[in-house]
C-alpha cells in the first residue's frame, strides 16, 4: 500500500495494488496509523488487481463500526464455506465516520472489486469512476492439454447485506466519471465534506481557496 497526501491537508490517496495476504493485523496499526488524523479518505483501486480476501475483511475492521461484524462468505462447490467478519478486537485507529471515496475503473479487479462492493454495500463510500471488471467469484486453474490451462470457477462470494456479488456485472459507480477523472471529483467532495465539518474560519478560507483552485484544472 501506498499513502500520499495531496493539497488540502488531511485528504490521504491510499493506492492498494494488490490487496496482498495480511494474516494479522501490522504492529501499531501500520498505515492505518499515517490515515487516522484524516479528516477524509480516497481509495484508489483504480489499477488494484484483486488479493486475499482475508485483507479485505482486515481492512474493513478499519472502517466499519462494529467488531465481529459479518462481510461475505465464499461458498465452494461442496457446499462449504469460508466466512469473513471484520475483526473480533477493534483496531484501536478503526475511524467509522469519516468520509471515504473509492476511485474505480475496468482494471479493478476480483478483491479490489470486493472491497469497493462492500464498502458501497455498507453504505460507507462513495465510488466514483467506471465500471470494475466483474470479477467475483474465485476459481483455479486446470490443464486443457499439454500447452494451455483454463480457470473454472470454484465457488461463489455471498455477501452478508444483499447476499449477492458482482460477478459478471461488476460495481457499478455512484459517480460515473472517466476514470482517469476520478482522483479530481473525489477530491473536490472530499474538500466539500471537509469544508463543511470545519468550524475555523481560518483554516476553511483555506481549504476553500484550495478548492477553487482544484475546481479550475
Amino acid at each position: 500500500m501506498s499513502v500520499a497526501v495531496r493539497p488540502g491537508r488531511g485528504l490521504p490517496i491510499v493506492r492498494r495494488t494488490p490487496l496482498c495476504p495480511a494474516a494479522t493485523r501490522p504492529p501499531g496499526g501500520g498505515d492505518a496509523d499515517v490515515v487516522q488524523p484524516a479528516a477524509a479518505l480516497i481509495l484508489d483501486l483504480r489499477d488494484n488487481g484483486g488479493g486475499s480476501p482475508g485483507t479485505v475483511a482486515l481492512l474493513l475492521s478499519y472502517l466499519l463500526d462494529a467488531a465481529a461484524r459479518p462481510l461475505f462468505d465464499i461458498v465452494h462447490r461442496d457446499g462449504s464455506k469460508d466466512s469473513y467478519t471484520t475483526e473480533a478486537t477493534p483496531p484501536p485507529t478503526r475511524n467509522a465516520a469519516r468520509p471515504i471515496y473509492v476511485l474505480t475503473s475496468p482494471r479493478t479487479f476480483s478483491a479490489g472489486e470486493g472491497l469497493a462492493f462492500l464498502l458501497q454495500e455498507w453504505k460507507r463510500a462513495v465510488v466514483i469512476g467506471e465500471v470494475t471488471a466483474g470479477a467475483a467469484n474465485p476459481g483455479r486453474p486446470y490443464p486443457a492439454g499439454p500447452l494451455f490451462e483454463i480457470t473454472v470457477p470454484n465457488g461463489r462470494v455471498v455477501t452478508a447485506i444483499t447476499k449477492r456479488n458482482w460477478e459478471g456485472s461488476g460495481v457499478t459507480p455512484d459517480v460515473r466519471v472517466p476514470a482517469a477523472e476520478a482522483f479530481r471529483v473525489a477530491h473536490l467532495r472530499a474538500l466539500d465534506d471537509v469544508i463543511a465539518a470545519t468550524a475555523d474560519p481560518t483554516r476553511r478560507e483555506e481549504l476553500r481557496s484550495i478548492r477553487a483552485g482544484l475546481a479550475k484544472r
